[in-house]
C-alpha cells in the first residue's frame, strides 16, 4: 500500500480529528527543487522569470501551468524573492512523453521527459548552458497528471505493466459518457466511479449538469467564459474512496492557506464515502471561514467572489483531472505510517475535519476537456 498523507471528511459519526503529519513531497515537488536549484546555479542567484512549459507529442493536454506554478513555488522556497515577471533571466521549456533516456527507467514503456532552458533575455536571448535541463518524471500517478488521460490500471499491477497501460491510453484515448444526459464520464462501463461537471450560469444560479460529448477518445464539456463549474465525484464502490483533483496541472490545494510546517498544502485528497457523492465547489481556501473555497472558473486560477486573488488561466484547452484511489481508516488512537497525505472530505463549510488515511495507488483516472 502506499503511504500518501491525512484526510477531511464531513461525515462525522465516522471521522476523527488528527494532528497532521508532515506531507510527503511528491515527485514533481522534488523535480523542481532539483531544477530550481539547478536554475539558480546557472543565474547566479539573480532573479528569474518562470515562462511557459508546452507540450509535445501531447495533444490536448495543458499541464504547463502546474509545471510552471510548481517550479515558481521551488526557487522561492529555495530563495525567496527569487521569482519576478520582469527579470533578465527567463526558464521555459517543454514536457514529452518518451522512451527513457536513464537506465534506472529502462524497463517502462514510457516515461515524462522535462526540458527546460534558461534564457538570458539582457544577452539577446542567449541559453544558459549547452544543453536544457531535462528531468524525468516516472511515478504512475506523476505520469497520469501530465498525460491527463482517462483510464483504468489495475490496483495491484505492477509499475511495468501501469505503465504500459498508460502509454497504450496515449496512443489510443478512450471514455465512456453515461447518464441521462450524458454527463457522466467514467473510464470504462464497469467503472464504478464517475466525474461529472456542473455549470452556474452566474453565481446565484443553480449548477446543473453539463452534457459531455467524445471528442476522438476525450470527453469535452462546453462551458461559457464567465460560467462557474462545480465538480461532482461518483462512488459506487462498497469502500471509500480518495480522489485527488488538479485543474491544468495544478492542485485544487494549491491556493490553500492551511499550510504544513514545510510550507506546503496541508491537504491533498477529497474523501468520497462509499456509494455515495460529493460536490468540489472550487479551490480550496481555508477548513474554517464563510468563503472556504474559491470558484473553479474558465478564465482563472484560484479566484473568489470576495478575494480576487488567483492567477491567469493558460493555454487553449483546460484539463480538469481526478485520480481515485482506495482508502485505508486508520483505527482510533493508531499510528499511521510517515509520508501520510491529508484529503478532504465532500466540501461543505462548517462540517471539514481532518481524518487520518492510508492512500492506495490511484487506479481509476478521469479526465474531462473544455475550450477557452
Amino acid at each position: 500500500m502506499n503511504m500518501d498523507r491525512i484526510g477531511i471528511g464531513f461525515f462525522l459519526a465516522l471521522t476523527f480529528s488528527v494532528s497532521p503529519t508532515q506531507v510527503a513531497a511528491s515527485q514533481l515537488d522534488d523535480k523542481m527543487v532539483e531544477l530550481a536549484r539547478r536554475v539558480l546555479a546557472l543565474t547566479r542567484g539573480q532573479q528569474v522569470a518562470v515562462g511557459v512549459f508546452s507540450p509535445t507529442g501531447l495533444p490536448d493536454t495543458n499541464f504547463g501551468p502546474g509545471c510552471s506554478e510548481a517550479l515558481a513555488a521551488a526557487l522561492e522556497d529555495q530563495k525567496p524573492g527569487s521569482v519576478n515577471k520582469r527579470a533578465d533571466f527567463e526558464v521555459k521549456g517543454d514536457y514529452m512523453f518518451v522512451k527513457s533516456q536513464s537506465e534506472a527507467n529502462k524497463s517502462l514503456a514510457r516515461v515524462v521527459s522535462i526540458d527546460a532552458r534558461v534564457i538570458d533575455l539582457a544577452a539577446g536571448g542567449k541559453q544558459l548552458g549547452k544543453f536544457p535541463i531535462r528531468l524525468e518524471l516516472d511515478h504512475t500517478k506523476t505520469i497520469a497528471k501530465v498525460i491527463q488521460e482517462t483510464v483504468a490500471l489495475p490496483a495491484n499491477g505492477t509499475k511495468e505493466e501501469r505503465n504500459q497501460i498508460l502509454a497504450s491510453a496515449v496512443k489510443n484515448p478512450s471514455v465512456f459518457l453515461h447518464g441521462p444526459q450524458r454527463s457522466l464520464v467514467s473510464s470504462s462501463r464497469e467503472s464504478k466511479l464517475a466525474v461529472e461537471v456542473l455549470v452556474r450560469p452566474s453565481p446565484h444560479a443553480p449548477a446543473r449538469p453539463r452534457s459531455a460529448k467524445d471528442l476522438d477518445g476525450l470527453a469535452f464539456v462546453d462551458i461559457a467564459v464567465d460560467e462557474i463549474y462545480e465538480i461532482k465525484l461518483y462512488n459506487r464502490y462498497p469502500r471509500e474512496i480518495a480522489a485527488n483533483v488538479s485543474v491544468d496541472g495544478i492542485d485544487m490545494f494549491h491556493f490553500s492557506q492551511d499550510r504544513g510546517d514545510d510550507g506546503r498544502p496541508l491537504y491533498s485528497h477529497m474523501i468520497v464515502p462509499p456509494l455515495s457523492e460529493a460536490v468540489i465547489v472550487g479551490w480550496h481556501h481555508s477548513v474554517g471561514g464563510n468563503e472556504n473555497y474559491k470558484s473553479f472558473l474558465v478564465t482563472s486560477y484560484g479566484q473568489g467572489a470576495s478575494a480576487k486573488s488567483g492567477i491567469d488561466a493558460k493555454g487553449k484547452i483546460g484539463v480538469i483531472h481526478v485520480q481515485f484511489g482506495f482508502t485505508k481508516v486508520i483505527p482510533m488512537g493508531g499510528r499511521s505510517a510517515p509520508g501520510k497525505e491529508t484529503g478532504f472530505g465532500p466540501p461543505r463549510k462548517v462540517f471539514q475535519k481532518p481524518v487520518q488515511r492510508e492512500f492506495d495507488p490511484p487506479h481509476d483516472f478521469v479526465s474531462i476537456r473544455y475550450a477557452r
